[in-house]
């Protein structure tokens, strides 16, 4: 009786409840988009757990396009406002959607993430870091980019300790003192070790990811750059590889419009094999080159043009034999008509001279930047 006397006082007769609002309806909508977008990434990372394989870029495409498809029917119905700052941004709330579920995998075993979600305000360019305590044993035997626009530059590296664990922002300099095991620019495709290599990562150890992101646009951008490491079993990576970067820092290029030159590396320190290369240089880059000096004899291993837009990797068959005191030289290759002298430098305005060779077996105590003077 009381209750009944309740809701009579409530809900008087002849007093219906208000129909929701075409931004509310819009607000569910979004909602909606955003439980199914979550449930569906989920998915793929169960699939791909119950295969011991890395997460299938084509699965989580799928899942994304379905969202962005909701969002936009949602707003063509009309009434669709920023309810909550970023809300109404399809982008924004995306890369929250993608930093919840890769925070959640990365503490589910077999299904590591190495990236990180990032926003920039318009024309910002900066680095941003995230580094993962790795609890078991990894047998990676190759990697997959699946960045978005904005993404620039991405070096993964391994250490014994970490300062800082999660995401913060960092420098180039982030890279010092440690293992390169990944490198990736703009348009770098997969990388697939040759049968029988491959990067073990030892539990233990921490996976730091350096990510340099630039925004060349007039408005805000948001993205999660992820590279996603190809799981194999022990068997699989018989020989163990690493990356490490040959080149210079000693670059200065003088604005002629003629090509000039940078040139630097080192002597191998024990045998060895290049399985791969990767050429980094920036904007006014136009040409990598490598060779190995062996006896007086130098063998050029990799000669190929450079674009900032195209980095892909070139895998060598068969790998490249290099021995002990052999002279690794990278060549980098300039054409400047920014109107400005252009130096080393970490922004996309400046240069570099880098080409990660992806050799096995692994350096003792070697480090990323071993072969860089």
């Amino acid at each position: 009786m009381l209750l009944g006397a309740l809701l009579a006082a409530v809900i008087r007769p002849g007093l219906a409840a208000p129909k929701p609002t075409p931004a509310q309806l819009c607000a569910v909508a979004k909602f909606a988009a955003i439980r199914k977008k979550i449930a569906g990434e989920f998915s793929c990372y169960a699939t791909a757990t119950n295969n011991g394989s890395a997460v299938d870029g084509a699965c989580i495409g799928k899942v994304v396009e379905k969202f962005n498809a909701a969002f936009a029917k949602a707003e063509a119905k009309g009434g669709c406002f920023f309810l909550f700052p970023g809300f109404g941004d399809a982008q924004a709330v995306e890369g929250d959607v993608d930093t919840c579920v890769a925070t959640v995998a990365a503490d589910e075993p077999g299904t590591p993430v190495m990236g990180r979600f990032w926003h920039l305000g318009a024309g910002e360019d900066r680095f941003v870091c995230r580094t993962v305590h790795i609890p078991f044993d990894l047998y990676i035997t190759g990697f997959r980019n699946v960045s978005p626009p904005g993404t620039y530059e991405m070096i993964v590296t391994l250490s014994n300790q970490a300062n800082e664990v999660g995401d913060y922002d960092c420098t180039l300099g982030t890279i010092l003192g440690r293992q390169g095991i990944y490198a990736s620019g703009i348009n770098t495709g997969d990388l697939v070790f040759p049968p029988g290599f491959g990067v073990h990562v030892r539990a233990g150890e921490y996976v730091t990811v350096t990510l340099h992101v630039a925004n060349t646009a007039q408005t805000d951008m948001s993205g999660d750059s992820t590279v996603l490491p190809m799981i194999g079993a022990p068997a699989d990576v018989v020989e163990e590889a690493e990356m490490a970067f040959a080149g210079t820092l000693n670059i200065s290029v003088p604005s002629d419009g003629v090509p000039h030159i940078a040139q630097g590396g080192c002597n191998a320190p024990q045998d060895e094999q290049i399985l791969a290369l990767w050429p980094h240089l920036q904007a006014t880059g136009t040409h990598a080159t490598l060779t190995v000096t062996h006896a007086g004899t130098p063998r050029t291993v990799l000669d190929v043009p450079f674009t900032v837009t195209d980095q892909p990797i070139y895998l060598m068959t068969p790998p490249v034999a290099v021995q002990t005191g052999d002279q690794i030289q990278a060549t980098c290759t300039y054409v400047n008509t920014t109107g400005s002298t252009e130096n080393f430098g970490d922004s996309t305005r400046d240069e570099q001279c880098f080409i990660g060779m992806y050799r096995s077996p692994v350096i003792p105590g070697g480090n990323v930047l071993d072969c860089v003077n």
